[in-house]
């Protein structure tokens, strides 16, 4: 009888979603960890899986994207920080803007804020796409705009941090766009 197979620890992968954020961002990202399975394993093998996706949110709650479906959150913020996940994924979107406005709803800024902050020092990768590092960047964390971002978002973005943007650079962190 052959032994059965070891697998490394599945790794948990959490995504922020709020109101306005890009359907691709955050789809993208749960299609390719959705489908990756252990090396020797088939798609249709039962579980280990190497990723668990979740989709957190500010509360538990349905979030409409910026143009497309909306999606029921796994998790909201509070129990999300109960979790241990392996990396965090901030999308982007014409929502992020809204969500960042200090002028229409300095509490829920100030409280994504502290959960960010909170957020990144129980995970191994942050990570943003495209207008995503626009919330990072507003929480203080380590942000390499030009690797995160599109020429389009620059000037929104430098607003908030100071940065160089150099188009046509393949990235360097786990942020794209």
């Amino acid at each position: 009888m052959a032994d059965k197979p070891t697998f490394p620890p599945t790794q948990r992968i959490g995504i922020l979603v709020f109101d306005g954020f890009e359907p691709i961002d955050v789809f993208g990202f749960v299609e390719a960890f959705a489908i990756a399975r252990f090396l020797g394993t088939g798609y249709a093998s039962p579980p280990p899986y190497p990723f668990e996706t979740v989709l957190i949110a500010s509360k538990i709650a349905k979030v409409k994207s910026a143009n497309g479906p909306s999606v029921a959150p796994d998790l909201d913020l509070s129990q999300a920080l109960q979790r241990s996940l392996d990396l965090l994924m901030v999308p982007g979107g014409g929502g992020t803007w809204p969500l960042l406005d200090e002028t229409s709803d300095p509490k829920s800024v100030a409280m994504l804020v502290d959960w960010m902050r909170a957020r990144d020092k129980k995970v191994r990768i942050m990570a943003s796409v495209c207008t995503g590092a626009a919330v990072l960047a507003k929480c203080g964390l380590d942000v390499r705009a030009s690797d995160s971002t599109r020429g389009g978002s620059v000037g929104l973005i430098g607003g908030i941090f100071e940065f160089r943007f150099v188009p046509h650079i393949r990235p360097r962190n786990p942020s794209v766009c």
